[in-house]
């Protein structure tokens, strides 16, 4: 294999080419917060804060989640309750944790673990039935059909909870929030929240092979923008056997699923859905800013082969799973996936790097990471009859998690198990800092976020066409979702 040499310089001189035949007056633009990441390790116990709640104690009560069984949904992290210390640290942190507010409120946490399927039917058989079974449920965002139509309470209205404060992910809330009433809470009390977000990895081994830029140098110095990774992914692209056909048996740019179409799209500064004054939802993808981005996800990853897309039926497993070595045996130089699944790759042997998404270009202020679509988040079932005991309860649990459980996931689960080097950790802080979710790619609604999906398959950039298709639709079900008045 000859071996490619592509210097920083030839890189920016590329990219500097593309940006001036671009122009820049529509550039995507970018209004994320900066509050979305967990609190700096050192100043932590400085700067530590506390749940506003009153001195109550409830005589033993229990207070039960709802929760996934992580054999039928394996990608995150569900634990939300432990029986025991084991020694492992993000297990005792979490029985610390539930311990601390246990003691403190005269409580007893129980978890109640249900196959993630049956969740929906099982809020839903609650409330109609008035069981009270449970007092908060988990479950992947995407999945919850109606159930914002008279089965959940409105976290703006429950006592005690402080959506302003920092255990409380206040972007992702905004996000989420649909006619000024959110159903959906993304904060500390769950991880799994944290394991959906999608950063990529870089193999490093493979980066100094082909003598390719240092792409930590490149994202702190804002240099790390979609030419230039597309320059990097094609500089490796290899068919490895020469037979023609590039499968699992040669070297790819990216190893990653078509989401990876979406996650581009919102790292670039775009969402198919946003929301009007009122905070009601609107499709927003009839617009020049979006179709550049679009435009440009395609050119990025559909150029020459560069892009193993394991939802291709073409590699033959469109799960992935049997598909992963290409990433893991060093056949790919960048991975997209859910920050979770990189637990899964601690024994590989090439040395890999935790990066953010590219930007759009140098002039896009910050590097924007997605939120995949299945995401799990917490919701409070309307039999929840005591909402001055769940406010307490729940913003107790997410004080106390911020500055425990989420600190030990940041500094040793993700800090010391998946990061490889010091430079991955503060790419981590810029992960973490700017999380986008768009509720095009979580509700789907007239299967928009699929049809994004296989138009970025199928190379068609054609957003005027896949509007008019949808408008009308999209705009029904909205209709739909919202009346819950």
């Amino acid at each position: 294999m000859m071996k490619k040499i592509l210097s920083i310089t030839l890189i920016f001189v590329m990219a500097i080419t593309v940006f001036s035949c671009g122009g820049t007056s529509d550039k995507p633009s970018d209004t994320t917060a900066k509050n979305n990441s967990p609190a700096d390790t050192t100043a932590a116990e400085e700067t530590r804060l506390y749940a506003t709640v009153p001195d109550i104690k409830f005589e033993g009560e229990e207070f039960i989640f709802l929760n996934i069984d992580p054999a039928t949904m394996h990608w995150a992290t569900h634990t939300i309750v432990v029986e025991q210390q084991e020694g492992e640290v993000l297990n005792d942190s979490i029985y610390e944790r539930n311990l601390a507010v246990e003691e403190k409120l005269g409580i007893k946490l129980k978890n109640n673990q249900v196959p993630h399927g049956n969740i929906v039917s099982m809020i839903k058989k609650e409330v109609t039935s008035g069981a009270g079974e449970f007092d908060a449920a988990f479950l992947a965002i995407s999945s919850q059909g109606d159930l914002a139509q008279g089965y959940l309470v409105d976290w703006k209205t429950i006592p005690h909870i402080d959506l302003n404060k920092p255990w409380w992910a206040k972007t992702t809330n905004d996000d989420l929030t649909i006619k000024n009433r959110l159903f959906f809470a993304a904060g500390d009390i769950g991880i799994a929240y944290y394991d959906a977000v999608m950063p990529i990895a870089m193999n490093m081994r493979m980066a100094a092979d082909y003598e390719l830029a240092d792409p930590y140098k490149l994202v702190l110095d804002g240099n790390w923008t979609a030419d230039v990774v597309s320059e990097l992914m094609k500089a490796v692209t290899e068919d490895l056997n020469g037979d023609g056909v590039m499968d699992k048996n040669d070297q790819f740019g990216m190893f990653g699923m078509s989401e990876e179409y979406t996650a581009l799209i919102v790292a670039f500064g775009e969402k198919s859905i946003r929301k009007d004054a009122d905070d009601i939802p609107f499709l927003a993808i009839n617009t020049e800013s979006y179709q550049r981005a679009f435009d440009k996800a395609i050119q990025m990853m559909n150029r020459d082969d560069i892009f193993f897309n394991y939802r291709l039926t073409k590699f033959g497993d469109t799960s992935g799973v049997s598909l992963v070595g290409v990433w893991t045996g060093g056949q790919a130089l960048l991975q997209s996936d859910v920050i979770f699944h990189f637990s899964a790759f601690r024994e590989m042997e090439d040395d890999f790097a935790i990066l953010p998404r590219a930007k759009y270009d140098e002039k896009q202020t910050d590097y924007l990471s997605y939120i995949h679509q299945s995401a799990v988040l917490m919701c409070i079932p309307t039999t929840a009859d005591n909402l001055e005991r769940t406010g307490i309860v729940l913003e107790s649990l997410a004080a106390e998690s911020k500055y425990t459980v989420i600190q030990t996931y940041y500094d040793i689960t993700l800090s010391q198990k998946y990061a490889r080097d010091q430079q991955s950790i503060k790419m981590l802080d810029i992960i973490f800092e700017h999380r986008v979710i768009d509720l095009g790619t979580v509700f789907n609604w007239a299967s928009l976020n699929s049809s994004i999906m296989k138009q970025g398959e199928e190379s068609n950039a054609s957003i005027g066409s896949l509007f008019a298709k949808v408008e009308n639709q999209v705009a029904a079900a909205i209709d739909k979702f919202v009346d819950f008045d």
